[in-house]
């Protein structure tokens, strides 16, 4: 099976110390142990890179964008959501 990984799981492993952090990192880790089938999108890659300049932590979002794609390389060109009648508002059309 396949799982959906959205930014907030490599922004958790990437940043400050949170109790998401580990089970981010731990998660991850499974993905690229190949233990998960990890895919993500264009939307989530563009995300991180944009959350990260919002930030003004423009020593991060290259670094975490790559080791992303490193341990992820399935990346779908658009959210799944996108071809299930869900709104951004995550209620159906």
């Amino acid at each position: 099976m396949r799982v959906f990984i959205d930014s907030n799981i490599p922004m958790y492993v990437a940043g400050r110390q949170h109790p998401n952090r580990d089970p981010a990192r731990r998660f991850l880790e499974r993905v690229q142990a190949g233990e998960i089938e990890g895919c993500t999108s264009t939307e989530v890659l563009q995300e991180i890179l944009y959350r990260y300049s919002a930030l003004h932590r423009l020593d991060l979002p290259r670094a975490v964008y790559d080791l992303f794609v490193d341990v992820c390389p399935v990346v779908m060109p658009r959210s799944p959501r996108a071809g299930l009648g869900v709104r951004a508002s995550g209620k159906g059309s």
